[in-house]
């Protein structure tokens, strides 16, 4: 499994085979505002990260054209506490809506910036099962992840499409 981290040097997680730094990645994306969004969606194969995880339904039709993929990052549940958790959480599982309606890709990661953040491989899985991911779609953001972040470039994984 690949896990994408905001900070250089971490060390890696059981269960995770490689740890790439956001630093490296040129086609990942955090856009500040909608028109942002809109203008990164439109990127071939970007990673799109906003930790409000509020995006306009064109933004996943977007993604879906140029193959991009929204990522989800575990440390914004670590990052809040009480019931604020349970409210990204929900606004997680929305976005994991739109993005099966809309057939983009998806990238589950830790995003973490410091080794408190990492979590293992069990642990990214748990949590994917949280945001309502059956095994198939568990597998497609694996590959996603692999394929957007550089790990396997020739990698073609499932045409992009979420299947349920």
């Amino acid at each position: 499994m690949l896990d994408i981290v905001s900070a250089e040097n971490l060390p890696k997680a059981s269960g995770i085979e490689r740890a790439m730094p956001v630093s490296s990645l040129k086609n990942f994306r955090a856009p500040k505002s909608q028109k942002e969004a809109i203008a990164d969606a439109r990127m071939k194969g970007a990673l799109l990260y906003s930790p409000s995880y509020e995006f306009d339904d064109g933004v996943y039709k977007d993604l879906a054209k140029g193959n991009g993929a929204v990522v989800f990052a575990f440390c914004d549940v670590l990052r809040e506490s009480g019931f604020r958790r349970g409210i990204v959480i929900s606004k997680m599982r929305l976005a994991f809506s739109s993005c099966r309606k809309a057939g983009c890709g998806l990238v589950v990661c830790s995003l973490a910036k410091n080794s408190e953040e990492l979590r293992n491989g069990e642990e990214l899985e748990a949590f994917m099962s949280v945001l309502g991911m059956n095994p198939h779609e568990k597998k497609f953001a694996e590959k996603c992840a692999a394929k957007l972040a550089g790990n396997e470039p020739n990698a073609k994984g499932d045409g992009g499409k979420v299947r349920e």
